[in-house]
This record gives structure tokens, C-alpha cells and sequence, in this order.
């Protein structure tokens, strides 16, 4: 089963009160692959937007795109921080929901003009 909804405890615990192993992994490994994501994202909308293609000036979608993949990397990188220390609820995770929230604004109104 790889999800169930029925149980009375809390996921990140066991029955024994112990954090689940692998937990913290695999959410350590997602954030690295969302921060691969958006470093690719921001290399692209620099050398082939800017540079090769010289469109990135003139369009305002990619450049509120730019913005967002470019802020998402810094809420990636509290993620990853906050995993290393095994620190899930502290100071890390505030920062990183806000700076998530300031990236995910910009990726809103990409998305609404699009």
C-alpha cells in the first residue's frame, strides 16, 4: 500500500514514535531534482533566450519566468539546508515557504498571461 489514509498517526511517525526512515531522503532527493529543475530553467532563459536568441529583453513572460525559477533555486536551497540538518519545522521551513510564495507569485502571472 502506498498510501493510507485510515491510519491514526501521524505519517512522519511509527507506531513506536520514531521518524519513518527514509523519509527525510526522499524529500531531500525531490528537492534536489526541483532544484536541477529550476537551475536548467535559468540557464536556459540566459544563454539561449538572451544570448543566442536576444528575445529575452523583449518578452515579459520570460522574464517574469526568469524571476520565478530564479527565486524557486533559493527556496530549493532552504529545502535541501533544512533536510541536511534534519531541522524539518525550523527557521529553514519559514524562509523557504516564504521565498516558495514569492516565487510562486511570479509563476501565477506567468501562467495567466500565457
Amino acid at each position: 500500500m502506498i498510501v493510507n489514509f485510515w491510519a491514526d498517526a501521524l505519517p512522519e511517525d511509527t507506531a513506536e514514535g520514531l521518524p519513518v526512515p527514509g523519509r527525510m531522503a526522499s524529500f531531500l532527493v525531490g528537492h534536489c531534482g526541483f532544484f536541477m529543475f529550476n537551475f536548467l530553467n535559468v540557464c536556459y532563459l540566459i544563454f539561449f533566450e538572451e544570448y543566442t536568441f536576444q528575445r529575452f529583453r523583449k518578452n515579459f513572460l520570460l522574464q517574469l519566468g526568469f524571476v520565478a525559477c530564479f527565486v524557486q533555486i533559493f527556496s530549493c536551497i532552504t529545502s535541501i539546508h533544512r533536510y541536511n540538518i534534519d531541522d524539518e519545522y525550523g527557521v529553514w521551513n519559514k524562509a523557504g515557504v516564504i521565498i516558495g510564495l514569492v516565487a510562486f507569485t511570479f509563476f501565477n502571472f506567468t501562467d495567466i498571461y500565457l
